[in-house]
């Protein structure tokens, strides 16, 4: 009977898995939390619910999470929705594909204000991602959709 309780508590414990919450902030703000992570490497996609190659790509992210979860490599998806679609677009949408990464979302409204201090060659097409290194080094900036194995090609040197 015990063993039967412990598979039932297992079976619901995975399944009831919650997906991340979503944090807004400013550029500034993310600026800031992003230099309050020590020690990791981040990989930072931005992306929005209306893009389809960037919802093509979120899963790689999520698989990416899962396996560096416990390596202090951080993952961030961006949301780049508008503000007024957070609670009908990306709060289903984060729940129905159960995302695990770390969510944020930039509610500055003019993205033209901010995209180059995240890379100076980013025209704001999406998805786009940037990697840093534990030490705040940028060591790629790319504006298209990304593999697993290029994102862990890129990981893997800077992991060890």
């Amino acid at each position: 009977m015990t063993r039967y309780l412990f598979i039932i508590f297992l079976f619901f414990g995975i399944s009831e898995m919650t997906a991340q919450p979503i944090h807004q902030m400013s550029f500034n703000q993310l600026q800031k939390k992003l230099n309050d992570i020590k020690d990791s490497i981040v990989v930072m996609n931005f992306w929005a619910t209306w893009c389809k190659p960037c919802v093509e790509e979120l899963p790689r992210f999520e698989e990416l999470n899962k396996k560096y979860v416990n390596r202090k490599v951080k993952v961030i998806l961006v949301s780049l929705d508008f503000n007024k679609k957070i609670k009908t677009d990306v709060e289903p949408f984060i729940k129905k594909k159960n995302l695990q990464s770390h969510i944020w979302h930039i509610t500055d409204t003019d993205p033209n204000t901010w995209i180059n201090k995240i890379d100076t060659t980013w025209s704001g097409a999406i998805p786009a991602t940037v990697i840093y290194d534990r030490f705040h080094h940028k060591v790629l900036f790319r504006e298209t959709q990304m593999t697993f194995d290029e994102m862990e090609k890129i990981i893997l040197p800077i992991l060890e």
